[in-house]
C-alpha cells in the first residue's frame, strides 16, 4: 500500500485527485501496473464529447490499459490491486470484467464507491473478487484532505467543493 500512497502523492503534486494504486502480481512477486489518476491532466476530450464521460482516467482504468497494451492483460486475474480509495462503481466494474483476484483499498469512497459503500460491485457476478479494506486508510484520507482544502482548482466551477 505504500507504493499506491506514493502513487497518490504524484498525484497530489501534479494537480490531481490523489488515488493510487499498484497491481501487484503474486505468482512473480512484482508490480505489473502502477499509477495515479489522471483526469485533470486528460480531460477526456475524446469520451467527453462523444459519450459525456469525463473522468475515465482513474488510476486502476489507466493500469487496465497499460497491462492491455503489453499484451499481459491475463496477468490481472492472479493479481492483488492496491489502491488507496475504494475503486467506483466504474472502476469496481471493470475490475470484475477483467477478473482480479482481490482488491484491498485505504478508505471508503462514500459518494462513488463500488466496493461496498453504495454498491457491492464485486460481488455481482459468481466470479466476483475478494475486498479488504481500511488498509493505512488514515494516509488516504490525509491525502485527501490536503487536495480538497482549496477545492479542486480544475473542475467545474458548480462542481468545486469550498470551505464554510
Amino acid at each position: 500500500m505504500q507504493l499506491a500512497l506514493e502513487q497518490a502523492r504524484f498525484a497530489l503534486e501534479s494537480g490531481e485527485v490523489p488515488v493510487g494504486c499498484i497491481f501487484y502480481h503474486l505468482p512473480s512477486q512484482t508490480v505489473v501496473a502502477k499509477s495515479h489518476n489522471l483526469t485533470n491532466q486528460t480531460k477526456n476530450v475524446y469520451f467527453h464529447l462523444l459519450l459525456n464521460i469525463k473522468a475515465t482516467t482513474h488510476c486502476e482504468i489507466n493500469c487496465i490499459n497499460q497491462l492491455s497494451n503489453e499484451n499481459k492483460i491475463n496477468m490481472i486475474q492472479e493479481c492483488v490491486l492496491y489502491v488507496t480509495v475504494e475503486p467506483c462503481l466504474m472502476c469496481a466494474h471493470a475490475l470484475n470484467l477483467v477478473k482480479i483476484m482481490k482488491v484491498k483499498f485505504g478508505c471508503e469512497n462514500d459518494k462513488f464507491g463500488g466496493n461496498g459503500s453504495i454498491l457491492s460491485l464485486n460481488k455481482f457476478q459468481n466470479a466476483g473478487y475478494q475486498v479488504e479494506q481500511g488498509i493505512l486508510k488514515n494516509d488516504a484520507i490525509k491525502l485527501l484532505q490536503q487536495f480538497y482544502e482549496h477545492g479542486n482548482e480544475k473542475a467545474p466551477e458548480n462542481k468545486r467543493q469550498r470551505k464554510i
